[in-house]
C-alpha cells in the first residue's frame, strides 16, 4: 500500500518533502506503537515491518537506539557529519549533524548518510562534491547519498534534480566510478528502501 502510493505521488510530480513526510509518518506510527511503555533497558526490536527509518535531526543516543532496535538498515536523510559530537547550543547546520562514528554505525548496518547541500556549509558545488567524496571515503561508496530537503529552501549548491548532472561530472572528474555514481546519486536510498520493503538483510559494502 505504501509503496502505491509513493508510486502515485512520484507519477503525479509530488515533491519529495511529501514523499518524506508520508515515510516519516508511518515510522511514528510504527516505533510509537512498538515502544509504547518501554524503557531503553526494556525495548524490544522495532519489527521487521515494511518500512525504512529516516533518523535525520536525532541525537547520537537516538540514533544508536534506532541502530540497535531496528531491523532494517536506516537513512540520515540530510545533514553534515561531524568530527566533534553536536550539540544543541551550536548553529543550526552544525547541531543537527551526525557525529562521524554514529555515521559509521549506521554504515555497518547498511544504511544511508545523505550530505545536504546547504550553501551555508558549502560554498559551491565543486566544494560540496568533494564533501561526498570524503564521506565516501570514511564510510563507503554504498552509504553516502545527497542529502534531501532541497524543496523550498534558500541558498542550495542542489536546489533541484537538474544539478545532479552537473554533480555526476564534477564526481567523475575526480575518478569516481559509475557504479559509486550512480549508488551516491540516488541507488543507495533505493537500495535501503527495496530492502525494508522486502522484509530482507541489507545489502551495499
Amino acid at each position: 500500500m505504501l509503496l502505491g502510493v509513493v508510486l502515485y505521488l512520484l507519477h503525479v510530480g509530488k515533491s519529495e518533502s511529501v514523499l518524506w513526510s508520508i515515510f516519516w509518518l508511518t515510522c511514528l506510527a510504527a516505533v510509537a506503537s512498538t515502544l509504547r511503555g518501554q524503557t531503553a533497558e526494556t525495548a524490544t526490536p522495532i519489527p521487521a515491518n515494511p518500512l525504512s527509518l529516516r533518523i535525520a535531526h536525532g541525537t547520537s543516543a537516538l540514533i544508536d537506539q534506532t541502530l540497535d532496535l531496528s531491523a532494517h538498515p536506516v537513512i540520515y536523510s540530510h545533514g553534515q557529519a561531524s568530527s566533534t559530537e553536536p550539540y544543541y547550543t551550536q548553529r543550526l547546520t552544525s547541531a543537527r549533524s551526525i557525529h562521524l562514528p554514529v555515521a559509521r554505525k549506521v554504515a555497518q548496518k547498511g544504511g544511508v548518510v545523505g550530505i545536504w547541500a546547504n550553501g551555508g556549509s558549502y560554498s559551491s558545488l565543486d566544494r560540496y562534491a568533494d564533501a561526498l567524496l570524503e564521506l565516501a571515503e570514511a564510510l563507503g561508496a554504498a552509504h553516502v547519498g545527497v542529502g534531501t530537503d532541497m524543496d523550498g529552501m534558500t541558498r542550495m549548491v542542489v536546489p533541484s534534480y537538474r544539478e545532479f548532472f552537473d554533480l555526476a561530472e564534477l564526481m567523475a572528474k575526480r575518478g569516481v566510478g559509475s557504479a559509486d555514481l550512480d549508488n551516491m546519486l540516488g541507488g543507495n536510498y533505493i537500495r535501503v528502501l527495496k530492502t525494508a520493503l522486502a522484509g530482507g538483510q541489507p545489502g551495499g559494502a
